[in-house]
Parts: C-alpha cells; sequence; structure tokens
C-alpha cells in the first residue's frame, strides 16, 4: 500500500479551481515547459511556452552558492542552507486593465523535481514543513519573502500572513502523486504586480540536497496554468499564466533567472 504523506492543500478551497487541484489532469509539453491543458479558472485550453515580456530585467544570474543577500533582520539568505527562485509577473494583452487593481493575493505554487521530491521523502524528511528541521525554516522564511533587500529588484509590495501562508503538499502516491510548495502573498499594493517580482521558497540549496540531488539540481518548476494565479478579496480568481518561460528553475540565494510569467483572464 503507498505511503501518502499530506502536509496540507491549499490551492482546494471553496472556490471553482477544478483543473488546479484536479490530479488527473495531464500534462501538455510545450516550449516555456510542462503545462496542464486546462485552464484552471474556465476549463479551456490556456496559451503555453511564449515568453512573457518581463518588466524586471534580471542583472545577475548567480547561482545558489554565489554571494547571499540579506534577509530579514540582517541574515543573509542561505544560511540555514535554503534559497528561493524569482518569478517576473507582467499582464497579458487579454488582461483586463482592473484585474490587477483588484488582486488581494496572489498565489504561486510550483511543483519539486525529482531529486527535491526523494530530498523530501526519503532522504531528509525533517526538512518537510511539519517536521523536526523543517518546521523552522518555513516559519523564517515567512519573514523573508517579502522583505525586500539591497538584492531585490522591482518587488511587488506584498506580506506573508504567517506559516499558515505557506503549505507544502507531499503525496506519494502511485496513481495520483503531487510535490508542490504553494505561497499566499497578501498584496499591499496592487500598482506594483505589472512588471514586478516575487520571490518563491524556501527550497533546498544544493550544499544541501547533495545527496539526493546527484546530477540534478533542486529545482521547481510550473505545471499548470492555475499555478499562478491573482485573487480578489473573496479568493475568487481573477487572472492566471497565459504564457511563461524559463522553467524549471533551481534554487538559489541572489535574484537571477527568474520565471517570466504573462498573466490574462
Amino acid at each position: 500500500m503507498s505511503l501518502i504523506t499530506r502536509v496540507a492543500l491549499t490551492c482546494c478551497l471553496s472556490i471553482p479551481l477544478a483543473s488546479a487541484c484536479d490530479p488527473d489532469d495531464g500534462p501538455m509539453e510545450t516550449e516555456g515547459g510542462t503545462l496542464d491543458a486546462t485552464d484552471g479558472m474556465t476549463g479551456e485550453t490556456g496559451e503555453t511556452g511564449e515568453t512573457g515580456e518581463t518588466g524586471a530585467t534580471d542583472t545577475n544570474d548567480t547561482a545558489s552558492t554565489g554571494e547571499e543577500s540579506g534577509g530579514s533582520g540582517g541574515a543573509p539568505i542561505g544560511e540555514d542552507q535554503h534559497g528561493f527562485v524569482c518569478v517576473n509577473i507582467n499582464g497579458g494583452p487579454n488582461l483586463p486593465a482592473s484585474a490587477f487593481e483588484q488582486t488581494a493575493t496572489i498565489r504561486v505554487r510550483l511543483h519539486y523535481a525529482a531529486c527535491l521530491r526523494d530530498f523530501y521523502t526519503n532522504a531528509q524528511p525533517d526538512y518537510r514543513q511539519d517536521g523536526a528541521l523543517g518546521a523552522e525554516v518555513f516559519e523564517n522564511w515567512t519573514d523573508i519573502l517579502c522583505t525586500p533587500d539591497a538584492d531585490s529588484l522591482a518587488p511587488i509590495a506584498c506580506s506573508i500572513a504567517g506559516p499558515e501562508s505557506l503549505a507544502q503538499t507531499l503525496i506519494d502516491d502511485d496513481m495520483n502523486p503531487a510535490y508542490y510548495l504553494a505561497v499566499d502573498y497578501a498584496i499591499d499594493d496592487p500598482s506594483t504586480i505589472d512588471g514586478g517580482r516575487l520571490r518563491f521558497g524556501p527550497i533546498p540549496l544544493e550544499e544541501l540536497t547533495d545527496d539526493s540531488c546527484v546530477g540534478e539540481s533542486p529545482s521547481v518548476t510550473i505545471v499548470q496554468v492555475a499555478d499562478v494565479q491573482g485573487l480578489d478579496d473573496t479568493n475568487t480568481p481573477l487572472w492566471q499564466i497565459e504564457t511563461f518561460s524559463n522553467t524549471p528553475n533551481k534554487s538559489r540565494v541572489t535574484e537571477g533567472g527568474c520565471i517570466n510569467v504573462s498573466a490574462g483572464a
């Protein structure tokens, strides 16, 4: 019998996000990555694989072992052997002007690559969100994700309500596996969304995952168009991915090589 370990699942709320929560939806290969063909809001097929316009321009592509940025309280990112990936968000041509203005929450859900699945389910289960080591890591990152530092470029003005805004799902099941992290960002200033950037994490760095990620990088990726969504103050979806590029994306301690998302209704 398969062991099912489920930490938390925030995407399946009482809102119509059927395809985003349905593990039976099969992915399709695109130029931008692997993306589910079903639109998480309307059930229609979404456009994928095109490069979104990026308002936040990467000035470096520093690897995860590069110079560390300052986190909350001046503590360097990477001190706990965890890093982040960055996500650039831009409004696509089909997005109504009001969509970003009405956005109260941005939900980002990125899926773990194979070596991170092994890291959490086999090699280092103590680093799970509910693990002996992971609980503190995840709690500390609630202070880091929306705290700008000297390395921040076009940060979206946001806040993390608390550990409950980060939800790790690890379903180790042969029939319906699911391995991802979802983060809810409360938006403090919607005018900063278009052309802005979010940091997503925590994600283990290579130095922590060496034994699990031999020949691989600790990476996360987009799988469905609903993996990046804007929600209004009633948690109703307003927008989601229309096109994307540069994924999978590996954990790092400085901004660079960001995932690019163009949003559509």
